[in-house]
């Protein structure tokens, strides 16, 4: 699977970089056209990898389906704050990050248990305590969510052993 966390490594660090350009000099409105072409594309890159991998691996069908459906919750209670953030006047877009780190940070932590991941312990960490620089400095926190997430997603695909 290191190469489906490489793919979304890339997709997350290029997402959230476009969000924040356009956040900066352009308008929130656009940041749905970022993400949902890449998000479609990666769950097709994901999909047929992942097909791949389990034929030429014999992977726990059990921990391949926990680890998807983990993953698919934590995204779809992002995607929840995020269509809050877009369509309602809940709290604002800027804020996002701070709301996903720690949801991204209790989803590496199940995945660092899982697969006894040392640096998935320490990046689970760093996810936790990045709300608050979020919270605070939200201008900037679309790199921090790029870099954090999406360098750690890329590093942890890159790694052979965590």
């Amino acid at each position: 699977y290191r190469k489906i966390m490489t793919v979304w490594g890339i997709i997350i660090i290029l997402c959230c970089s476009g969000s924040q350009i356009l956040v900066t000099f352009f308008n929130t409105r656009f940041i749905p056209a970022v993400w949902l072409p890449a998000i479609a594309v990666g769950l097709l890159i994901s999909r047929f990898m992942g097909k791949k991998i389990r034929r030429q691996q014999q992977i726990n069908p059990l921990l391949s389906r926990y680890m998807g459906l983990l993953w698919f919750g934590g995204i779809t209670v992002i995607l929840i704050f995020f269509g809050m953030s877009v369509f309602t006047d809940v709290f604002s877009l800027e804020y996002l990050p701070a709301l996903s780190f720690p949801v991204i940070g209790l989803c590496t932590l199940l995945t660092a248990v899982l697969f006894r991941s040392r640096f998935g312990y320490v990046l689970a960490a760093v996810y936790f305590l990045s709300a608050f620089p979020a919270a605070v400095f939200f201008h900037y926190s679309l790199y921090m969510e790029a870099f954090l997430i999406g360098g750690g997603v890329l590093v942890m695909g890159l790694l052979k052993n965590g």
